[in-house]
């Protein structure tokens, strides 16, 4: 082929600098893109971490949205009855003397116990349930008669 040939493409500009053609300049965009949509996949997807990863996604996007704090109040309910049901399965927690609300996942015990021992015992047990964060325990002992 002869440099005036019409079928044969120029590798320069007008301007005779060597240019990136549009189709170069859309293979490497789409390898980046390719490999970050695939890096995506791997964090999100990872057989450890992956699940939590992909909630707090969810969680982050829900509380943009305002969705997020209906789900937050659901799911501290749900906490407040695992730990009821767990702590009073007990008979000799007195059932009728300890308060227990949740507040994003931190769980807090207000009321009286019969012994130290017994609100040791309350706390360590709260705090092996799924969906607590924390133990904030207010609880008391009796006062005594003077």
């Amino acid at each position: 082929m002869s440099p005036n040939d019409p079928q044969q493409k120029p590798d320069n500009d007008s301007n005779g600098k060597l240019g990136i053609g549009w189709r170069t300049v859309g293979f490497f965009l789409g390898l980046l893109v390719g490999g970050a949509l695939g890096a995506a996949a791997l964090y999100f997807f990872d057989a450890e971490k992956g699940e939590e990863r992909r909630q707090s996604i969810i969680g982050a996007a829900g509380s943009l949205t305002g969705g997020g704090a209906d789900d937050m109040a659901e799911h501290d309910q749900m906490v407040t009855g695992r730990v009821e049901t767990e702590l009073f399965r007990d008979a000799s927690i007195p059932k009728g003397q300890i308060s227990i609300n949740t507040v994003d996942g931190v769980v807090y015990l207000r009321g009286t116990a019969n012994s130290q021992e017994q609100i040791d015992t309350v706390e360590r047990r709260i705090k092996g349930i799924e969906g607590v964060e924390a133990v904030i325990n207010l609880l008391r002992l009796p006062a005594t008669a003077r």
